[in-house]
């Protein structure tokens, strides 16, 4: 299962059928429901912070002049997801969404 928002940009067609063909469940959130988006309440800003961090050590590294290369991206976004997108993270993002454990007075 594949959980995503409902933006013009996430969805196609083309990707609906893709799914289908692989047998992915394609579920998407309604836009604009902090309830259903754990992910945007916790985990997306962890995630930016920590690669525009490595980023910016990057470009120390390099030299403020120095461009950054289109393979450095993977490398420097796998070590800010690996940071950002832990177990205790993601604990707190569904906590903070009120959806586990359910809390009445978040929703």
């Amino acid at each position: 299962m594949l959980t995503l928002d409902v933006h013009s940009t996430h969805l196609s067609w083309d990707f609906l059928l893709w799914g289908i063909e692989h047998k992915i469940i394609i579920f998407c959130l309604p836009p604009y429901t902090r309830i259903l988006q754990p992910m945007d309440v916790g985990l997306f800003g962890p995630l930016k912070h920590y690669y525009t961090s490595l980023l910016q050590e990057q470009r120390e590294h390099l030299g403020h002049g120095a461009g950054i290369q289109n393979a450095d991206f993977y490398s420097l976004f796998m070590q800010a997801q690996a940071l950002a997108l832990t177990k205790s993270n993601i604990q707190k993002a569904f906590a903070a969404s009120g959806m586990w454990p359910f809390d009445r007075q978040q929703v």
